[in-house]
């Protein structure tokens, strides 16, 4: 599992501390303890992991890593076991003991699993690497369709610095619903982004959007890095929020902590989804549309005009008809 940090965290220290905890269950699982006090101990450690984690990473990492519902069986129940392993030993002991074993057990694989996962996260998001996620309005509105957008010009960079394209899967079932817009540049937008990620990604969800180019590197001694793609998976067992703008954010937000010094540039022509993300402490690109630009219509007029819907239409006829009647 590849787990969310809490915004402020440090990356590194999100994994050095869960390298802890792993090997703190690991010795637990080995210290060989009679039943009950192995209980004490498989406690005394959720309570400590816990504590060291809250802060760096998210309530439902947590409850999955640490704070079980098997944990919450056995420390609900620690009186209970107690008395009955007193009663007896041998044959009660047996059962906790196979009890706690597996909770560690699943424990100990849980930890390793994200440990590993976060380790090569980390090897492959580079610190070098500038981070840009963009929402479903800069794929509709910008100027430039996905493929020829120029995300290094968008964010201030050279064209050397290599650039990641982040796609939640928020995002992408949002372009997957605007391909029934009536709207015909939102219907082929969104169906233009959803076709080039569907030729670029591979399984695991990462491709190559404009590999390096280093045509012009004799002339003028730079070159274009690769702008790569990557899509954020929705965890096993993720709840997403409510407001679509909202579960981008939060995904943003983990991402942004995972990235490193630079973190992650959200991209968006939304004014609502630039505030929202900017009280989070994001770095927002809030890009402008035509909306609002211009001159103010004469608004005594404006509505005298003739339109050209269906409704218009139908009162145009119904005026020119004989008798004021379509």
């Amino acid at each position: 599992m590849l787990i969310t940090p809490r915004p402020g965290a440090d990356r590194n220290t999100v994994l050095k501390t869960l390298r802890e905890v792993h090997q703190a269950v690991e010795d637990v699982y080995n210290a060989g303890h009679p039943p009950y006090i192995r209980l004490l101990e498989y406690l005394r450690w959720a309570n400590k992991a816990a504590r060291l984690l809250r802060a760096q990473i998210s309530t439902a990492d947590l409850d999955a890593l640490v704070l079980t519902r098997g944990h919450a069986a056995l420390l609900g129940g620690i009186s209970d076991l107690s008395a009955m392993i007193a009663s007896d030993i041998q044959r009660t002991g047996e059962v906790v003991g196979g009890l706690v074993d597996l909770e560690l057990t699943e424990r100990i694989a849980a930890l390793e699993d994200a440990v590993a996962d976060l380790a090569q996260l980390l090897t492959r998001w580079e610190d070098g690497i500038r981070y840009v996620l963009p929402d479903s309005s800069f794929y509709i509105h910008h100027p430039n369709k996905l493929q020829d957008a120029d995300f290094t010009a968008l964010l201030g960079l050279s064209p050397s610095e290599p650039v990641r394209v982040l796609f939640p899967m928020a995002v992408i079932d949002e372009l997957d619903a605007l391909k029934e817009s009536k709207n015909p540049r939102t219907r082929w937008r969104s169906g233009y982004t959803l076709a080039v990620l569907e030729r670029i990604l591979s399984d695991a969800g990462r491709g190559t959007l404009r590999p390096v180019d280093a045509s012009a590197l004799p002339e003028t001694g730079t070159f274009r890095a690769e702008i790569m793609v990557e899509v954020l998976f929705d965890q096993p067992g993720h709840v997403r929020l409510p407001h679509a703008d909202d579960e981008i954010i939060d995904r943003a937000l983990g991402a942004h902590v995972l990235a490193g010094r630079h973190g992650v540039t959200l991209l968006t022509y939304d004014t609502g989804q630039a505030t929202r993300a900017r009280t989070t402490g994001l770095h927002v690109l809030k890009l402008a549309g035509d909306q609002g630009t211009g001159d103010e219509p004469d608004w005594a007029t404006e509505g005298s005009q003739p339109g050209s819907g269906v409704r218009a239409q139908r009162r145009a006829r119904a005026t020119a008809a004989p008798g004021g009647q379509e």
